[in-house]
């Protein structure tokens, strides 16, 4: 990131000399000289006080075991004699109904996921 544009960033962050940023946006705003750390204080260079709000990033590992649902998928395809099974929650059921692309047919609903292709639709409870 430029001076200008730490320029731009910090002055659409700066709201009544609270800022909300990431570590890599505060660490910007200092090299370009927008802010002066002061100890734990940051301040500009006229010496307003600034309170900084850091954004912690997200933690996107996930722990999820999801053979369950997979042994339960295979058995449902044997069951009904098909080769695509779409596992969805009752709310994307619901909204994927409202839209038109739940099918019923023989009892079974189906999702309608590529132009002439059916799923069968297996709901997560």
């Amino acid at each position: 990131m430029n001076s200008r544009e730490a320029l731009e960033r910090f002055n659409e962050l700066n709201d009544n000399n609270k800022i909300c940023c990431t570590q890599d946006e505060l660490n910007n705003f200092l090299m370009c000289g927008l802010l002066l750390e002061n100890k734990k204080e940051y301040v500009t260079r006229n010496g307003t006080k600034i309170k900084i709000d850091l954004i912690k990033p997200k933690d996107l590992n996930f722990n999820i075991d999801l053979s369950s649902l997979i042994i339960q998928a295979e058995e449902l395809a044997k069951q009904n004699n098909v080769h695509r099974i779409f596992c969805m929650s009752e709310r994307c059921y619901t909204n994927y109904k409202e839209q038109g692309l739940i099918i019923t047919k023989q009892n079974k609903d189906y999702y309608k996921y590529f132009e002439g292709e059916l799923w069968l639709v297996n709901l997560i409870k």
